[in-house]
């Protein structure tokens, strides 16, 4: 009746180090990485013109008046009414969120929503098969507990069978 069918139940269900019973999320780590809004804007004194958006301003993908991410920005400036030239710390907390998590996808209607600083950073990570890149990434991200196992690094329906109300992890 709740709408969620369970696997047969066998060992290999309830443990991390198999496919079958590691969390989806973490694949068993209990942990996963996540982009740090801290890390990606360090000095909110910094306009975007001057590089306040960290990783975005090293290497290759600087941002440069000529760039497409300078394009993007330019862009996104116009159609939501705020400065490039404001340091990233006076942009309002919606404009913020609006940088590192972008805009929604009925948003916008043509081909130039912004994406946001950090699902472009998850999507790259994840899409890279350079471990250069994916290493300068890595820098703008931080350890956290997975929020879909809580960190007990099982699937849900693991964690969802209980012998004297605990389950495999508790």
């Amino acid at each position: 009746t709740c709408g969620i069918s369970l696997p047969e139940v066998e060992p290999r269900l309830f443990s991390f180090n198999s496919p079958y019973g590691a969390c989806p999320k973490c694949t068993g780590l209990g942990t996963v990485l996540d982009v740090e809004p801290e890390l990606v804007f360090p000095n909110p004194t910094l306009t975007l013109g001057e590089g306040a958006i960290q990783p975005w301003s090293r290497a290759s993908h600087r941002v440069g008046r000529q760039s497409w991410y300078w394009w993007m920005l330019e862009e996104l400036s116009k159609r939501h009414k705020f400065s490039l030239d404001v340091p990233v710390g006076k942009l309002s907390a919606k404009i913020r969120e609006l940088l590192l998590y972008g805009e929604p996808e009925d948003d916008t209607e043509n081909s130039d929503r912004f994406e946001g600083i950090i699902p472009n950073l998850m999507r790259r990570w994840k899409e890279t098969d350079s471990e250069w890149t994916r290493a300068e990434i890595e820098r703008y991200m931080i350890e956290r507990e997975c929020t879909a196992c809580r960190g007990a690094r099982i699937k849900p329906e693991a964690a969802a069978v209980r012998i004297e109300g605990k389950n495999i992890s508790e």
